[in-house]
């Protein structure tokens, strides 16, 4: 027979919450001077480059730059730079490699021949984005295959 009350499995019980986890890879060569937010493809031995979406091979996500020194966020929840100029940015949005500017984000998809399209994550947060200078904005890491045009 069931039971409401006791330790039965009937029993409404809660869980604590699961920490907030991301993963990180240190002992890094980064590019000059990394602004957290900036993301970097795999260039040389333990060398990150910006990516951007202007070839496979530079279009190829690895982490993201936040704020510790020879370190990148490879997974999880993370800022990443989006470019200047978007009109808005809005939670649940993909995340796109900027063709235009090394090392940023966009939330539109690159179309040009030649160009790549790679998608790198989900929007969390798209509240008080920079129009004219661009902002960071948190994002959870969801790297999709990118597809050359």
């Amino acid at each position: 027979a069931w039971t409401t009350t006791g330790g039965g499995a009937t029993t409404l019980h809660t869980h604590a919450a699961a920490p907030a986890t991301v993963l990180t890879q240190a002992g890094l060569t980064l590019w000059s001077t990394p602004a957290t937010g900036e993301i970097g493809y795999v260039s040389g031995n333990d060398t990150l480059t910006k990516c951007i979406a202007t070839s496979l091979a530079a279009a190829r996500f690895f982490g993201a730059y936040a704020g510790t020194a020879s370190t990148v966020t490879i997974a999880g929840v993370v800022p990443m730079f989006f470019v200047p100029g978007l009109t808005s940015i809005t939670a649940g949005t993909p995340v796109f490699i900027s063709a235009a500017t090394a090392g940023n984000v966009t939330k539109t998809a690159p179309s040009t021949s030649g160009q790549v399209v790679a998608e790198v994550g989900l929007l969390l947060d798209g509240a008080s984005y920079n129009n004219g200078a661009g902002s960071a904005h948190d994002v959870l890491i969801q790297v999709k295959p990118p597809v050359l045009l």
